[in-house]
């Protein structure tokens, strides 16, 4: 089973049309792209999760609860905000138009409680 940070990393990696290889290099941080590679398949140290949430502009604890290693930790709400942010974008308008209206039921149903 792939978490949720690897397929994020994969995801990330090949919508820039990033090699591995290419990747490693940009990051110039000391991470292999043999490193990259055992990340995408979910094997990666919380330390090399922290450095690839950073290159990607991705908060990383949010990259670090995807991979595991923040189980009990909440996202904050800047972090959940970035997270629905990039989620959107990846959608079609049709797609962004049913997850607005199922947001403001949401809210809506939590203001009349």
């Amino acid at each position: 089973m792939t978490s949720k940070a690897a397929a994020w990393l994969l995801e990330q990696r090949t919508a820039r049309n990033l090699s591995l290889r290419e990747m490693a290099r940009q990051m110039g941080t000391g991470i292999t792209h043999t490193t990259i590679s055992d990340a995408e398949k979910g094997f990666a140290s919380p330390e090399t999760w922290k450095q690839l949430a950073e290159f990607f502009k991705t908060p990383p604890n949010l990259v670090l609860s995807w991979a595991g290693f923040l189980l009990d930790a909440l996202p904050s709400k800047d972090e959940l905000i970035i997270s629905i942010e990039t989620d959107l974008e990846q959608m079609t308008p049709a797609g962004r138009q049913l997850a607005a209206r199922m947001i403001h039921a949401l809210v809506d149903d939590h203001k009349n409680r």
